[in-house]
């Protein structure tokens, strides 16, 4: 069963080139649980004598009863025989701070865990737990292209818009290039708003327009 939780013990591990010599509490628990023991004190000493065994064991395939008892105990602690965990523990963008060129020292954070269903070729399906990790050192500016980047603040704020506003990437990109793609976007924005007022421009609505345009710019707005 050791051999089972250890891919969990390793990924929560921040440094995975030894194998702990304290188990956390919960594993120690499913440890516990999956060969009903009741004697934590007895699965810790346990742990502190084959650990190193148990972290050189080739990976084994349990069988169904295997697999099923060490559900039983796993599935209500929040983990899983075939628990899908995050692939890379490390940031894999070469300019970000978390960046290694090694996964053995963990740099990503804020494990996100929920349930799933792996459906698989000899064992059919079954219930299974997924964690992602997250990485906070994100550079400012996100290569979306070969010869585009685009500011992280940017990309927040078509994410929500997206999710928020249910607008689509093509709209975003109108809205971008008509309203927020220039320097200074928010004074030339007030000068084009003004153009539309020519056909009016003796209301006192535009003529109160072109004082504030002048205000901010300086200039009168050109027709």
């Amino acid at each position: 069963m050791a051999c089972l939780v250890r891919p969990l013990i390793e990924f929560q591990q921040e440094d995975r080139r030894h194998p702990p010599d304290i188990l956390q509490p919960a594993i120690l628990e499913l440890l516990a649980a999956s060969i009903s023991a009741t004697n934590l004190a007895l699965v810790h000493i346990c742990w502190i004598a084959f650990k190193e065994a148990i972290g050189n064991h080739p990976e084994i395939v349990p069988i169904e009863s295997e697999l099923t008892q060490y559900n039983n105990a796993a599935l209500c602690r929040g983990t899983s025989f075939g628990h899908l965990l995050a692939p890379v523990r490390v940031c894999q963008d070469s300019y970000c701070p978390n960046y290694r060129d090694s996964g053995d020292i963990m740099t990503l954070k804020e494990p996100m865990s929920h349930k799933a269903t792996l459906h698989t070729l000899g064992n059919g399906s079954f219930p299974v737990y997924t964690t992602s990790l997250y990485c906070r050192g994100v550079p400012h500016h996100i290569q979306v292209a070969q010869h585009f980047f685009v500011e992280s603040p940017l990309l927040e704020l078509f994410a929500n818009g997206m999710v928020f506003g249910w607008l689509s990437s093509s709209n975003w990109a109108r809205m971008y290039n008509a309203a927020l793609s220039r320097m200074n976007s928010h004074i030339a924005n007030i000068k084009i708003a003004e153009l539309g007022c020519s056909k009016d421009e003796n209301t006192e609505k535009c003529r109160s327009g072109k004082r504030k345009v002048v205000a901010q710019t300086g200039t009168e707005p050109q027709r």
